[in-house]
């Protein structure tokens, strides 16, 4: 389950998450946690609340939105079920993305100049934790690429049971830096089809990206 929302004029949330299991369960608890990921119009939430002092809504940092559902999800063994997750806040005017994983890859960051970085996810998933959750920041420039993507992208297998990697996704976005960022997630996807060999994967994947819009030359 992936989304991209607004949160005020200045900043956009972003999260991808992977409930454990499959079936009706599962289904039911990837619709509540995308309701509560997103912001409602005229009330607080828990990615934006409203301050009565300035009297206006204030942006919930990522950390603290992923340490309030550790506990208010805490982990069933009843049901078994739990979930892992990266939510970030982008700030359109200084581009910086703050971001919080729990039990999720950190994102892949291409920078328009220089080789592409990825960053460490939390090990804990969320409602699992025993601690707060870290909070992390990426100082992107005019062209950045950043790609956030499910474990199942990477842990996809061929028919001698390797897996596709981290290494393989960022030399197949690499070689479509040149490319749209549609086309370069199409790209990935037909890596992935191909070296599954079928469209069906055993695993959810999911990726979400989005680029810092380049600077228009002069002239």
């Amino acid at each position: 389950t992936l989304n991209a929302f607004r949160l005020d004029d200045h900043h956009v949330g972003l999260y991808l998450l992977d409930v454990s299991g499959h079936g009706t369960a599962a289904a039911l608890l990837a619709v509540s946690l995308s309701r509560l990921l997103t912001p409602h119009s005229l009330r607080s939430s828990l990615v934006r609340e409203w301050d009565m002092q300035k009297q206006e809504y204030y942006v919930v940092s990522p950390a603290e939105v992923a340490d309030r559902l550790n506990r208010q999800l805490p982990w069933n063994p009843e049901t078994g079920q739990f979930f892992t997750m990266i939510y970030g806040v982008l700030n359109k005017r200084t581009f910086e993305f703050r971001f919080a994983a729990a039990g999720h890859p950190g994102p892949a960051h291409f920078p328009a100049a220089g080789s592409p970085a990825v960053s460490h996810g939390a090990c804990q998933p969320v409602g699992l934790s025993p601690r707060a959750y870290e909070e992390h920041r990426i100082a992107l420039q005019p062209g950045d690429r950043l790609y956030l993507y499910s474990d199942g992208v990477t842990e996809v297998m061929n028919a001698r049971r390797e897996l596709f990697g981290v290494k393989r996704m960022l030399d197949r976005l690499e070689e479509s830096a040149g490319a749209s960022l549609d086309q370069a997630l199409d790209n990935v996807v037909e890596a992935l089809e191909a070296w599954n060999g079928s469209a069906r994967f055993r695993d959810d994947v999911s990726l979400l990206a989005f680029e810092i819009a380049p600077v228009a030359a002069a002239g």
